[in-house]
């Protein structure tokens, strides 16, 4: 070989290793945008359902929002009635025990596991400091959950939902105190196999409302303003690779979608939005909603153009779904987005001081049609919203209120999604309800609230949750009953059945023939009379003491829900709590 040929060798193979190092260190993603355009298979496998987990609400962090006594409107936030309206059963049971943080950990992954979830995405924000010992003690729980997961061997998948990247700070800056925070939790973590990961092996990250972290964002939900959608996007992007460069891990990042436009019928709102659709799915692998209320048939049109818009572009298209949205979360009246956050400040608020927020669903429609989308629009992955903000009312965690219906919902549309020509192997029936119409005004804590989805007027509301409603998965024909008298003839399978709110005790029978195969008989009746604000869905399953048995065990006597029920001729509210009752 002479001397010229050595040196176009030589000079051929010092590119080689220039651009793989490129490839490498240049980008955090494994595979460009363009690369995966128009993938067949999706980037993530096995159609995991994935829950997004409030990373310091349990009772290993001794959260004040899940300590029963908030509950009672004569306990220490009763200037409002009560800064709970939910018994979260997980903490109520482990509060009264010397567990072990581990040990709490542990019961908290193996319920989850037992009510069909497969891993956790924890709220995960830019903090700005550290505690007064120099920790992220948010680090400090979600290394805890890795570390369970590997000692226990339980498969389960974790990772992180980057959120809320707001403040003064330049997009440079974030990256780097952010870097800094995750660093600090996966150092030693890396190569972990209860990340959530892709099929290229990549780290999944979730996101929530994660468009600040661009200098060209100034805050939360600001996108849409943006002159330049494709470009502000790639702004957003292009820091994400930055941040997946500097805590030096290959990343995929989920994107999440913001559904500004949800009842707004102007077309250069609508055309706007557009562009941002097209933007997100030029410049992200996979997006996702949050909470999609798909009741509405206008939103419901709007999220199957996102899926339409993915499947043009080759991204996986995650399924949002949540139960309901009824805030416990507590807000001053004249400044409708300033949270009352501490316990200090919900103890001291009176009625007059606050507002409440909600979104106005049937039943469980919205949960179930969401469920039901993972399926028909092919999702790669369902995101649920939420395992535990239990004060957003939306969480699937063992409740008082809830009691397991979110599970035995997901059990079965989880199956129809993975599992070809799936059909139900035993009867099964659930009944919800609201404990008081909507038009009743409370007694002594009346609380005002506000939608959640811009106007809808107080007839639209009654109509949508002024019901109690049946749904039943069933092997063969049967009739439903409510409160004994005849409602309708259901066929096989899931059918739904509603009738308007009926004051006092709930009792569902399903008959087939004549034999009585399902009965109904939930703990907290319907009244006309409430004593406080409290539009929580109340939910009752055949399946309830098989969730009990398999989480709690026989042996724990768990509190149960029943202010409502009339006894000697009083609800029990006005013989159980000490306040005052008007004449």
């Amino acid at each position: 070989m002479n001397n010229h040929q050595l040196i176009i060798r030589n000079t051929l193979y010092v590119l080689i290793v220039a651009v793989s190092i490129m490839l490498i260190c240049g980008t955090a993603f494994s595979q460009s945008k363009t690369e995966n355009q128009n993938h067949k298979t999706p980037l993530i496998p096995g159609k995991p359902v994935i829950a997004h987990y409030m990373t310091d609400i349990n009772a290993y962090n001794d959260n004040w929002r899940i300590k029963s006594e908030h509950f009672r409107p004569d306990g220490p936030s009763k200037g409002i009635g009560g800064g709970a309206q939910y018994v979260a059963l997980l903490p109520y049971e482990q509060m009264k025990s010397n567990k072990s943080r581990e040990k709490i950990v542990e019961e908290e992954i193996r319920t989850a596991m037992k009510m069909g979830i497969d891993g956790f995405h924890f709220y995960y924000v830019l903090w700005q400091g550290r505690n007064d010992q120099g920790e992220y003690t948010w680090n400090d729980i979600i290394r805890t959950f890795f570390d369970v997961c590997e000692k226990k061997n339980l498969d389960f998948k974790l990772t992180l939902c980057l959120s809320h990247p707001g403040g003064k700070d330049s997009a440079d800056d974030k990256i780097n105190k952010w870097a800094l925070q995750i660093n600090d939790l996966i150092n030693g973590l890396r190569d972990s196999n209860h990340w959530l990961r892709d099929r290229n092996g990549r780290i999944v990250f979730m996101s929530w409302h994660g468009d600040s972290i661009s200098d060209l964002v100034p805050h939360n939900g600001a996108m849409i303003d943006a002159e330049d959608l494709q470009t502000t996007m790639k702004s957003v992007r292009s820091a994400y690779d930055k941040l997946f460069q500097k805590i030096k891990v290959e990343a995929m990042f989920v994107y999440h979608i913001m559904d500004y436009p949800t009842l707004s019928d102007d077309t250069k709102w609508q055309a706007k939005y557009d562009q941002y659709i097209k933007a997100a799915v030029d410049n992200f692998e996979a997006v996702t909603g949050f909470v999609p209320t798909i009741t509405n048939e206008k939103i419901y049109k709007h999220w199957a153009k996102i899926r339409a818009a993915c499947k043009r572009a080759g991204v996986d298209y995650v399924q949002a779904a949540y139960i309901d949205f009824y805030d416990s979360k507590v807000f001053q009246r004249n400044k409708p987005h300033k949270l009352l956050n501490s316990e200090k400040s919900v103890n001291q608020a009176k009625v007059s001081d606050i507002k409440k927020h909600y979104i106005p669903l049937r039943g469980t429609e919205n949960f179930r049609l969401c469920l039901q989308k993972a399926k028909d629009w092919d999702a790669s992955m369902v995101t649920i919203t939420t395992w535990n903000d239990y004060p957003e009312g939306h969480h699937i965690a063992p409740s008082l209120d809830h009691n397991y219906v979110p599970a035995v919902l997901l059990d079965f549309y989880k199956k129809n999604w993975q599992i070809q020509n799936y059909k139900n192997q035993n009867d099964i029936a659930l009944v919800t309800y609201r404990k008081h119409p909507w038009e009743v005004k409370p007694l002594i804590f009346d609380i005002p609230m506000s939608s959640r989805i811009g106007k809808i007027s107080d007839n639209e509301v009654g109509n949508l949750m002024d019901v109690i409603e049946v749904v039943t998965i069933l092997k063969q024909p049967a009739r439903v009953y409510i409160n004994k008298k005849f409602i309708k003839r259901v066929s096989a399978g899931l059918q739904s059945v509603y009738i308007p709110l009926q004051k006092g005790k709930v009792e569902v029978d399903v008959v087939l023939k004549s034999k009585r195969v399902i009965k109904l008989r939930p703990t907290e009746w319907i009244t006309y009379k409430p004593y406080r604000t409290d539009r929580s869905l109340i939910g009752w399953s055949s399946e309830y003491n098989r969730y009990t048995e398999s989480i709690f065990g026989s042996y724990i006597k768990l509190p149960i829900l029943d202010e409502y029920v009339v006894s000697h001729g009083e609800p029990n509210w006005k013989k159980r709590y000490k306040i005052p009752i008007p004449q």
